[in-house]
């Protein structure tokens, strides 16, 4: 008789329990397919909304360091490119859909943006080129920058908008300019009372240390001098960039 008052007590506390378990709510007020939508949408807004287009800091391999491009999106899924090195101009098609979140791709062919995702350009090894991508996993879109990750290779790419009354001629020659006057076959980086020599590969500043270590500093110039793509730190400093004075 014992044994059955006892398994009846357990059933009613299970019956209890399970009353009183609370409703699991919906995190999101929105089913997803509708939230991805908004994010499809809040994207291709914000490519087209740049009256004079998108400074692209483009990078693939980090043996290669980063490249300057220009792009405009228009609302018909139009995408103009200039490269800032070749000054190579082309118009393409773009576009915004679901991939595991928002994907950017450009999926026409671009003779100016295409030559870092081409696997036999004329750089590094046959097959592979600059390692970059032509589809980008979208991180986060605002009017300020446009951050995403290279789909294939996973290289941060960082959009921002060219000041509305920058031509686009003047920007390729501030920086094809600043280019050639810091252009030397050796540097020297100083940090506080350590002295690295230098080489220049590609965009790669590359530092050698007193125990003959080889720092590789990937850099983009900018009108103003270099950026460091991935801050770096030697002898207890970061180095995030340089500026060019003559």
């Amino acid at each position: 008789m014992n044994k059955l008052y006892s398994l009846l007590f357990m059933v009613g506390a299970l019956a209890m329990a399970s009353s009183c378990t609370p409703e699991i709510k919906d995190v999101f007020d929105k089913p997803a397919a509708t939230r991805i939508m908004e994010s499809i949408e809040n994207t291709k807004q914000v490519l087209v909304s740049a009256p004079n287009g998108w400074r692209v800091a483009y990078q693939g391999s980090s043996l290669y360091g980063g490249y300057n491009l220009i792009c405009q999106f228009d609302k018909d899924n139009g995408v103009h490119c200039l490269d800032v090195t070749t000054q190579t101009e082309d118009t393409s098609h773009y576009s915004v859909e679901q991939s595991q979140g928002v994907l950017l791709s450009f999926d026409s062919f671009n003779k100016a943006f295409h030559i870092y995702s081409d696997p036999v350009a004329n750089v590094g090894t046959n097959g592979k080129g600059y390692e970059g991508d032509f589809e980008f996993r979208v991180l986060k879109a605002t009017a300020d920058s446009v951050i995403m990750a290279g789909k294939k290779h996973n290289a941060r790419i960082v959009m921002t908008p060219m000041a509305a009354n920058q031509k686009w001629a003047d920007f390729v020659s501030q920086v094809n300019t600043v280019k050639q006057n810091m252009k030397t076959d050796r540097y020297k980086l100083i940090v506080g009372d350590v002295t690295y020599p230098c080489t220049m590969s590609y965009n790669v500043l590359k530092a050698t240390d007193a125990e003959g270590t080889v720092h590789d500093i990937p850099v983009i110039y900018t009108p103003a001098g270099l950026d460091v793509l991935t801050p770096v730190t030697l002898n207890g400093k970061v180095i995030s960039g340089f500026t060019y004075t003559e």
